[in-house]
Formats: C-alpha cells, structure tokens, sequence
C-alpha cells in the first residue's frame, strides 16, 4: 500500500515539473532599452514598478513612491512621462484623476481626496542624451497594466 502511494506521488511530482518546465514563461518586460517607449531616444532602465500606487494626468504618472532624489536640491522626483506609443491607449482605457481646476488665480486638484487611484505594473525609464531646461532627470514609464483602487 506505502508503495503504490509512493509511486502515484512520484508520478504526479514528475508531471508537475515536466508541466512547468516545458510551459514558455513570457519576458518580465519585453521592452529592456526603453526604444519601444520612445523610438529614437536613449533611455537607461531605472526600475520595475509592481502594484505601485499612481494617479494619471494628461500626459504623465504622478506616483506615491520616490523615483529618484537626485540631483540634490531638485528632488524628490516622483512623476514620469507616459510613453508616446501608449497615448491614446491610456486616455482611452482610464480615467485621469489628476486634472487641475483653475478658479480665478487658484489652482487645485479635482479630486484630491483620491490622488493615486491607481495601481500600476510597468517600467520606468530615464530618458538620457536629451536637451533639458533644468537640471534633473526625466523619466518615462511603460505601462503594462493599471488597476484602479476604490
């Protein structure tokens, strides 16, 4: 009886592996030089953003946690770019909730009770080589996918 419960174990621990040995496990991102971001710009790989708290304007990601403090004095950076060929994806697919409302000489976010209703899987890139008017860095980031919170 132990033996035939050994053997039917061992079978079905040889099924697993060989189940997930040949199945083809895709790329943790499939864009590593930031060129699918933004053809025809150096970029440099900063980091892997997952589950990341983030609210989305009109042209960029706002996000919770610090990117970079460099150089000092002109940080903490916390907002990227989104990447050009995403675009219209992105404004058609989620809602930005970082718009600013503009009374009189005030401005103010629209909803600021709620300013990262987002989480987000991605790559952030910094955009290198590029005239710039101030010192600092700027960042790009590659959506893989979004998930709103509340």
């Amino acid at each position: 009886m132990y033996l035939r419960q050994a053997k039917k174990l061992l079978a079905v621990s040889v099924l697993w592996l060989a189940v997930g040995v040949s199945c083809k496990r895709d790329e943790p991102y499939a864009c590593p030089d930031g060129n699918c971001c933004w053809p025809g710009l150096d970029f440099e790989f900063v980091k892997r953003v997952e589950g990341g708290l983030a609210g989305i304007s009109g042209d960029g990601f706002l996000f919770k946690e610090i990117i970079s403090d460099e150089p000092p004095g002109w940080g903490p950076f916390r907002a990227a770019m989104m990447c050009p060929v995403q675009a219209s994806e992105i404004s058609s697919n989620y809602k930005p909730n970082l718009i600013y409302v503009i009374d009189g000489a005030k401005s103010r976010l629209a909803d600021s009770t709620n300013m990262y209703s987002y989480r987000v899987w991605g790559t952030i890139y910094e955009m290198v080589n590029v005239d710039k008017l101030a010192p600092g860095p700027i960042y790009t980031f590659r959506l893989d996918r979004a998930q709103k919170v509340n």
